[in-house]
């Protein structure tokens, strides 16, 4: 199974490999990622394969495919367990990828390799803009006098 995520904030696209991923879902899922890079304009790919249990069956197929769609100006960052990095380290190698994918034990190191390229987040989103706005911002003190007038008896 795979999830792919565009963030917003940068030009990143997030995948979670995750279970047993098929030989054709990973086709399928290095094609949405390939169309999603070439819309959006992407420069980097930050891929979890931490919870995936089985890869491909034929991995010489997903490195074809791989090599055809992978554009010249993106990083692919990979973090995982280890023997996991080693399954994709024979894609990659089998892709000819050189050193436009790479594999990390942890997510920062992934991070700090891909900033190079996607830059960091300079800014909140919208929403926690909004929400800090809200926080910060001094309440106003309602007016008595801009009240609508009220009732005080039955009409």
């Amino acid at each position: 199974m795979y999830l792919i995520r565009a963030n917003t904030e940068r030009p990143l696209l997030n995948i979670e490999l995750s279970g047993h991923v098929t030989t054709d879902e990973a086709v399928r899922m290095l094609t949405l990622a390939a169309e999603l890079i070439k819309t959006d304009k992407h420069r980097g790919v930050l891929c979890d394969v931490s919870a995936l249990d089985y890869g491909p069956d034929r991995p010489a197929t997903v490195a074809a495919v791989l090599a055809a769609l992978l554009p010249v100006h993106l990083r692919v960052a990979v973090t995982g367990l280890a023997p996991t990095l080693r399954g994709v380290a024979r894609i990659t190698g089998l892709a000819h990828a050189g050193g436009s994918i790479r594999t990390f034990d942890s997510a920062a190191e992934a991070e700090d390799w891909l900033s190079e390229v996607v830059g960091t987040r300079t800014t909140l989103p919208a929403t926690a803009q909004r929400h800090l706005q809200e926080m910060t911002s001094p309440t106003p003190t309602p007016d008595p006098a801009a009240a609508p007038a009220r009732r005080t008896s039955a009409a």
